[in-house]
């Protein structure tokens, strides 16, 4: 059975099983499902997947929430077309916060909405 996140609002990330579920995320969902949040990570991109990885993720606060985080390809495609061209690169990710069930663990997702380079 899949365990709600005990953390308070604005706690740092500091377990391996907080980031790998990526409980922040969670937390968000629990707390304002329909309000946006913005990650930021680096395109770790593998043209033979199906899926576009984000690494580093951290959230607003730069606070570090999940090691990574994968986006459907078709759907990064569609918000960022030729992505592939800016590997190893910080984006900045935006959303509302979702989840997701697997292997009875729920993990934080994010549902994107937009994704832009980040700024340097």
């Amino acid at each position: 059975m899949a365990s709600e996140p005990k953390l308070s609002k604005g706690s740092l990330m500091s377990t391996r099983r907080e980031r790998y579920n990526r409980d922040w995320i969670l937390l968000q969902y629990n707390e304002a499902p329909d309000t946006y949040i913005t990650l930021t990570g680096y395109l770790n991109f593998s043209p033979k997947s199906n899926w576009i990885t984000f690494t580093q993720v951290e959230n607003e606060l730069g606070e570090r929430i999940s090691g990574h985080i994968n986006l459907p390809k078709k759907k990064v495609h569609q918000l960022f077309p030729n992505i592939q061209h800016h590997n190893h690169t910080p984006f900045i990710l935006k959303g509302k916060p979702s989840f997701y069930t697997s292997k009875g663990t729920k993990r934080g997702a994010i549902l994107i909405e937009s994704i832009v380079l980040k700024e340097e």
